[in-house]
């Protein structure tokens, strides 16, 4: 459970219509509001209002709450002014209503992550982008739709293709991946992997010439931060040819399998 953290645990389940899912859901809830409130913002208070409260017994899980009551605490420091973090954070979200991302946050922008979180509202923002949970990959940025389990088991597939035009991806490169509209149409596709190989940096350079997208890479990394890697693929001009030949590829796929 260190990978991912507790917290972002939470964050992976709280959607899901189950046990689990309402669990994290109230988790989460009780963890801001009490990690925001000065009577029970002590890593003791915190821990034995979860347990109390919650009646968390499995070993497991309940072993990582002392990871989660850690990063609050780090975040949500005892010199730290609650109603000054607690100010800072209804901003941020007030600020992500024009983002799409609020109350639900991509995969990784905990809600003590607040740093993280306002360099994502800036960034999206700024760009007038909306964040369009649950779409993962290029064939979404290109047409609007996708295979979603084709997609999640090959996320590059029918882009085989591209390798006559020099262009050669893997889906290494796929990782915390978020999909951005802009006037309600694909606009963005945006992936902060922890590596990114040769193969690969050079595969998005050459799709970033001449075929309607615009690909950006920033070693120094976005939002996510951790070490990861930022790419940014922009629908930038006319991608029909691309949809064209990545389309065909996949008629062929499926008739040969037939």
């Amino acid at each position: 459970m260190n990978d991912p953290t507790f917290i972002e645990w939470l964050l992976d389940h709280q959607h899901e219509g189950s046990p689990v899912g309402d669990l994290a859901r109230d988790v989460r809830q009780d963890l801001d509001d009490h990690c925001m409130s000065r009577s029970t913002r002590t890593a003791r208070g915190i821990r034995r209002h979860l347990t109390a409260t919650h009646g968390i017994r499995d070993r497991l899980v309940r072993s990582t709450i002392d990871d989660a009551v850690r990063q609050y605490t780090a975040c949500y420091g005892e010199d730290d002014d609650p109603q000054t973090v607690r100010r800072r954070a209804e901003a941020i979200r007030a600020r992500a209503d024009g983002t799409g991302m609020n109350p639900s946050w991509p995969y990784g922008l905990a809600p003590t992550r607040l740093d993280e979180r306002e360099a994502a509202v800036d960034w999206a923002l700024t760009h007038h982008l909306m964040w369009s949970r649950g779409h993962h990959c290029l064939h979404w940025l290109l047409t609007g739709h996708c295979n979603r389990l084709t997609c999640r088991d090959d996320p590059t597939h029918g882009f085989g293709v591209l390798a006559d035009h020099g262009i050669t991806l893997s889906g290494r490169w796929l990782d915390h991946v978020t999909a951005w509209t802009r006037g309600g149409r694909p606009d963005t596709l945006v992936a902060q992997p922890y590596d990114l190989d040769d193969a690969d940096r050079t595969g998005l350079e050459a799709l970033g010439r001449g075929h309607g997208l615009d690909v950006e890479i920033d070693d120094a990394s976005g939002w996510y931060r951790r070490g990861t890697t930022w790419i940014a693929v922009r629908r930038a001009g006319d991608v029909s040819e691309l949809v064209d030949l990545v389309h065909r590829a996949d008629r062929d796929r499926r008739r040969a399998v037939d």
